[in-house]
């Protein structure tokens, strides 16, 4: 498992960690100098989004950088998975409205976005956290104690 730790700040420093999935031991780690605040394991490549995601870094397994992308989309990323080779970024397009976008890997083009809306506590789904797991979406949107919200998922034809 990757796993961003960041400074709660814009230009703050991270260590970017691969943990245990069973035991949560630390097995590697290598720092960032911005704040990166998801990340997502592809085969070769970890994929991360510095605050709100406006910029996108790849690098190799070792945390050497293989390049950096500004992010053209108005979604903010709060968290990113590859997901059948793609890149899926769950974030906020503005106050009232989030949404899950598909992005190609390498050149993050927008393939294909799920507008998303708000909890009945007024947070919105695509806050924070996000996993697509047996045809499954899960959401955990709020900071603090949260709900899970779990929706099926239709496959891909």
């Amino acid at each position: 498992v990757w796993v961003p730790v960041a400074e709660y700040r814009r230009d703050g420093k991270s260590t970017i960690e691969r943990r245990d999935k069973r035991t949560l031991e630390r097995l590697e780690s290598f720092s960032v100098d911005d704040h990166i605040g998801c990340v997502a394991a592809a085969r070769e490549l970890l994929i991360g989004g510095n605050w709100d995601s406006r910029q996108i870094y790849y690098w190799d397994r070792r945390g050497r950088l293989v390049k950096k992308h500004e992010n053209r989309a108005a979604n903010r990323y709060q968290d990113l998975k590859v997901v059948d080779g793609e890149l899926v970024g769950s974030g906020n397009l503005s106050r009232d409205e989030g949404a899950i976008d598909w992005l190609e890997l390498n050149s993050l083009q927008l393939l294909r976005r799920i507008r998303a809306g708000k909890t009945d506590r007024g947070v919105l789904f695509t806050n924070e956290g996000m996993a697509f797991r047996d045809s499954k979406l899960y959401l955990l949107p709020e900071d603090g104690p949260s709900r899970l919200f779990v929706y099926q998922w239709p496959e891909r034809r």
